[in-house]
């Protein structure tokens, strides 16, 4: 009797292991048919999931300095740089941190060099805080320039990954 129950125990703990392994595939097959997820095979041997945004960029789950820049100065563009120095302010802990905490497989020179302008403009708005409101402006516009240029870079690099 108790090899019984020890047998049916074994049989339901394969059943809900093998369900369980299904489900997972299943889950990987809706990322894979979803044509706003892009899946990157790094060298290592790991696999990174990313997200494009509705501007065609992309989101990252481990890079969050660059998401919150990104949406930021999106945001601000979308405002036509009418932006208050909170909101200016509120970005420096995000634009500073962008070359620290970029995922190394996006490194390449360009990327960083891009990251180098996107800091040296910033460090420009940040310094000309108390000038004109025009002046603000043309320097936010200027920021959002060379993320832009950032931007494509990134989205270079990401097709490097998924072209190859």
């Amino acid at each position: 009797m108790k090899l019984k129950h020890i047998f049916k125990i074994f049989l339901i703990a394969n059943l809900v292991f093998i369900y369980s392994c299904d489900s997972k595939k299943a889950d990987k097959t809706n990322f894979i048919d979803n044509s706003d997820v892009v899946f990157i095979e790094l060298n290592n041997g790991k696999t990174e999931i990313i997200r494009k945004n509705y501007e065609d960029g992309f989101v990252f789950d481990n890079w969050n300095a660059y998401n919150i820049a990104n949406a930021q100065l999106l945001r601000m563009e979308n405002d036509e740089f009418k932006i208050s120095k909170n909101r200016i302010i509120y970005l420096k802990k995000f634009v500073n941190n962008l070359s620290e905490t970029i995922p190394s497989w996006l490194h390449s020179s360009e990327v960083e060099k891009e990251i180098k302008d996107v800091e040296r403009e910033f460090s420009v708005l940040i310094d000309e805080l108390n000038e004109s409101t025009q002046q603000i402006r043309t320097n936010c516009k200027e920021l959002n320039k060379e993320f832009k240029d950032l931007r494509k870079d990134i989205n270079e690099r990401v097709e490097d990954y998924t072209n190859s």
